[in-house]
């Protein structure tokens, strides 16, 4: 994952989880790792609600902390994302089903890809 001030490059589809495996608030929420975080030089934003992630192997990780207004880029096309800070293991960032579903993502289970329809055409991850 590529960065570039406020914008995320997906250059890295590894980095790249879909939020199936957090459990609790993390369907609806996306997420960034701590580390990569740092490389956006954007501040984050403290919350007044500290929201409880159950991590798929049943650790709770808890955040207050978002970065707002982030533009992932995923093959040259431009989305936006506000993203919660939390440790994460292999994981760049983390979507959410609220994102897949603002954008009409189709996912492609036997396949491996999502589907976003954009402008007539769709995009294919």
């Amino acid at each position: 994952m590529i960065t570039n001030n406020n914008r995320l490059e997906g250059k890295k589809p590894s980095g790249l989880m879909l939020s199936p495996q957090l459990k609790t608030v993390g369907v609806d929420k996306c997420f960034v790792s701590i580390s990569l975080a740092s490389m956006l030089n954007i501040p984050p934003i403290t919350l007044d609600t500290t929201y409880d992630i159950e991590m798929a192997d049943g650790n709770l990780v808890g955040t207050n902390t978002v970065i707002q207004g982030c533009t992932l880029i995923l093959l040259n096309q431009p989305f936006k994302i506000d993203l919660m800070l939390i440790k994460l293991g292999s994981f760049d960032v983390v979507i959410g089903m609220d994102w897949l579903s603002k954008y009409h993502a189709r996912i492609i289970c036997d396949e491996k890809v999502v589907h976003i329809p954009i402008n007539g055409e769709t995009l294919i991850i």
